[in-house]
């Protein structure tokens, strides 16, 4: 555990330490289960949702986190959500990630993205193994044209919202019938 680095606000001081020696490539997202015992972290380059177990306090080794296991996602994610009704994780999609790190030097590049939805399977019968079982579903890929480069969504209802630190605006989208 690294030593806790101390910084000031001003109206607060704060003492920081490290939760978890996991690592990760890039940490870009976190969201908390409705019952607040789980964490969920978006790792978008290396292609996975971290799930951790929350101790509450330190344990003997000094983390607070304790790793439960990856969902592997088939590309880039950024930013995530725990939908509090079905316990599913939504998050901002990025199916073409260096058309997302060139937008820096060219902000024109449509870059696809969308909203990616994980929902837990049941448990298999026989007890708990220990495995962590998510179904990985696109629900919405858009081609970058109206809404370029995704870094956030949110499913509402029939709809999705979904931002971009790239494009002006807010994109809602609604599932078509039929």
């Amino acid at each position: 555990r690294r030593a806790s680095n101390t910084t000031s606000t001003s109206t607060s001081t704060w003492e920081c330490v490290e939760a978890t020696a996991m690592k990760a490539k890039m940490y870009n997202g976190l969201a908390i289960s409705t019952d607040r015992t789980k964490l969920f972290a978006v790792d978008t380059a290396g292609k996975l949702v971290r799930i951790f177990r929350i101790i509450g306090s330190d344990d003997e080794r000094g983390s607070l986190l304790s790793w439960q296991g990856d969902i592997r996602v088939p590309h880039s994610l950024d930013n995530i959500d725990y939908e509090d009704a079905s316990g599913d994780l939504i998050a901002g999609s990025i199916p073409v990630g260096w058309k997302a790190f060139r937008m820096k030097d060219a902000p024109n590049t449509l870059t696809p993205g969308g909203l990616l939805r994980l929902s837990k399977k049941p448990q298999r019968e026989g007890g708990d193994s220990g495995e962590v079982d998510y179904e990985v579903r696109e629900d919405l890929i858009m081609d970058g044209t109206d809404l370029s480069m995704t870094s956030t969504a949110i499913a509402w209802g029939d709809k999705v919202m979904l931002g971009s630190p790239y494009s002006r605006g807010i994109a809602i989208c609604r599932r078509a019938t039929g």
